[in-house]
């Protein structure tokens, strides 16, 4: 670690700034995504357009995290992060006017664009703050503080829609990203430093795209279209099943309740079994997280399901992010994190639509059947993809870590 590295020296101090940028944003994001659902249901919107949110906002994901990771590299991120914060407020209050269905899913596509960008770029400055024997425990806390955003999102969004209505849910919501701003002081205004301090492969950013990131990158799409193919008519399928709407709710909240301890756990386990031990049971667990819910015939073997993808994506996770922080330098970090983001978003998108293509065919347990297929083939590509490799964050020790 080199000292004279700006912030390298408070950057315990300055992880709490980079958490609150982290979850207040995405606490925004998801009661976004809640509100437009009910709002849409109110204005008599098709499920296809409904389900349309869903699809639109992975495209925003696949998109913007590129984009604005890789704008991060260059532009100075405490302005560009209060860019991103600002323009999401402001759309989220726009909102407040109570569009047309047409226009609600345009609010929501172009903010998604926006705040996306958010979690690669902090990400970067923490990994790029981290050496090879923290980055794991260091980016667990802030993926920790995104899980409990998602969390957060959800109690809000339904508190401030019972009490205010959809109007001013709207107006309150939008405070949530300006709050977030706080956290500016943990951000250097600058852009990302060309000198690499954190990690081993100093390459020009030309020759970042290593087979072993490509690998992970495509298993990640598949992965993602498995969680998110199933998880998108999951409530339909528990319908099916006479879950009753209630019960439905408790057992969605059982995924980010078991993901925020994990994400501690894991982060610990990444600096110290290596990082390819930890984002392949991420991959192995996402395949019998699937296969769970295609089996499952009640609450008791849902809310199973459920438990392993908490366990499953915090691995995944973590690992995949410290992966990609032990292997690209610094000046390239911010776009390499945000293909990260990217892949899932991609995946995000085919999901769904796979999904809503199969179930008319094959019925929902053998649609879930092809999701863990998917699941199964992604952990494969990864498993083969990383297996032959010198990257010194795949050693199965961090005693072997310089």
């Amino acid at each position: 670690m080199d000292p004279s590295y700006p912030g390298m020296t408070r950057k315990r101090g300055a992880i709490g700034g980079l958490a609150l940028l982290m979850a207040l944003p995405i606490a925004a994001d998801e009661s976004l995504r809640f509100s437009v659902q009910l709002y849409l249901r109110t204005l008599g919107a098709s499920p296809l357009m409904i389900a349309l949110g869903t699809s639109l906002c992975w495209l925003g994901i696949s998109v913007g995290s590129i984009l604005w990771g890789s704008l991060s590299d260059r532009w100075r991120r405490r302005r560009l992060l209060a860019l991103l914060a600002c323009g999401g407020a402001v759309l989220i209050l726009v909102m407040s006017l109570l569009p047309g269905p047409s226009g609600a899913l345009s609010f929501v596509f172009v903010r998604v664009l926006l705040v996306s960008g958010i979690a690669p770029i902090v990400l970067a400055i923490q990994s790029e703050r981290s050496t090879l024997r923290d980055r794991g425990r260091y980016l667990s806390i802030l993926s920790a503080s995104r899980s409990a955003g998602f969390a957060l999102g959800s109690m809000i969004a339904g508190i401030a829609l019972d009490r205010l209505g959809f109007r001013y849910a709207f107006a309150v919501l939008s405070i949530l990203p300006l709050l977030s701003l706080i956290g500016l002081y943990a951000v250097e205004d600058r852009p990302s430093s060309s000198h690499d301090v954190s990690s081993p492969a100093a390459e020009p950013a030309s020759r970042q795209w290593r087979p072993e990131l490509l690998a992970l990158y495509a298993g990640t799409v598949l992965r993602q279209m498995a969680n998110t193919g199933t998880r998108s008519l999951i409530y339909v399928f528990m319908a099916s099943l006479g879950i009753a709407t209630s019960v439905m709710g408790v057992l969605n909240a059982v995924n980010p309740a078991v993901q925020v301890a994990a994400m501690f756990v894991f982060g610990w386990l990444a600096d110290r079994v290596g990082r390819r031990r930890v984002f392949l049971l991420g991959f192995a667990l996402s395949v019998v997280s699937t296969a769970l819910f295609a089996v499952a015939t009640g609450p008791i073997g849902i809310a199973v399901a459920y438990s392993v993808i908490g366990v499953a994506f915090p691995a995944l996770f973590v690992g995949s992010a410290s992966f990609i922080g032990d292997t690209v330098p610094t000046g390239t970090q911010g776009r390499m994190l945000g293909a990260f983001e990217s892949s899932r978003g991609v995946g995000g998108v085919l999901g769904p639509i796979l999904a809503g293509s199969l179930v008319p065919v094959i019925g929902f347990r053998w649609m879930i059947g092809v999701m863990a297929g998917c699941a199964a083939l992604g952990f494969a590509i990864v498993w083969i993809g990383t297996r032959a490799t010198g990257n010194p964050s795949l050693r199965s020790s961090s005693q072997s870590l310089p």
